[in-house]
């Protein structure tokens, strides 16, 4: 990927830090993410403008489809305490409470 996608020479590839090589890859990751959300948005409103004329139900884009970055992010809350307290457990100083 570093040397394809991102067109880095194994020059650079050897003077950088596994830090700068995962920040690479993520934003490289990222842009294309959201170059796929946008082409996925623009398929959705012609589909919208398509269909809407000629269906009452759809009042809006997202009545056609509903993608999955767009659902609500659910977070259990109880897992999450728990495992604050485990972390906090490991990492309590002797002596210090």
């Amino acid at each position: 990927m570093l040397f394809g996608c991102l067109g880095y020479t194994p020059e650079v590839v050897g003077w950088m830090t596994l830090r700068e090589i995962d920040n690479a890859i993520s934003g490289y990751t990222l842009k294309t993410e959201i170059k796929q959300r946008a082409l996925w948005e623009t398929s959705r409103f012609i589909a919208y403008y398509a269909a809407a004329p000629h269906v009452k139900s759809i009042k809006k884009p997202q009545d056609i489809v509903k993608f999955d970055w767009e659902k609500p992010e659910q977070i259990d809350v109880q897992s999450t305490r728990e495992r604050g307290k485990q972390i906090a457990e490991k990492w309590r100083v002797k002596g210090r409470g």
